[in-house]
């Protein structure tokens, strides 16, 4: 993903959809399936535009096109992802602070 300038993940169209922390954490905006909504990441992701979801080549179509030919919009959807992961950071210190 430190390569991509935008992930594709796939599984959206089923049960629900693939990993997306990893790309966010490289700051690289995910387009998905509309079957997101049992991920709370994917959720916020859509959210703060760090994330797209399509119902159909049309939606796809659209999306891939706003990432890939305005900067502005693209950077704000790269921004919100590395927001994102620096806000979720930390989760296993909580943790074992609460185990001990």
């Amino acid at each position: 993903y430190s390569y991509a300038k935008i992930a594709v993940i796939g599984g959206g169209f089923g049960k629900g959809i693939h990993n997306i922390l990893e790309p966010a954490c490289h700051g690289v905006p995910s387009i998905f399936g509309p079957n997101y909504t049992k991920f709370k990441e994917a959720a916020e992701l859509i959210k703060t535009e760090g994330a797209f979801s399509f119902k159909n080549k049309r939606d796809f179509d659209y999306r891939l096109n706003i990432l890939l030919n305005d900067s502005e919009k693209y950077k704000h959807s790269n921004l919100a992802c590395k927001q994102f992961i620096a806000k979720s950071t930390g989760a296993s210190k909580s943790i074992l602070q609460v185990i001990n």
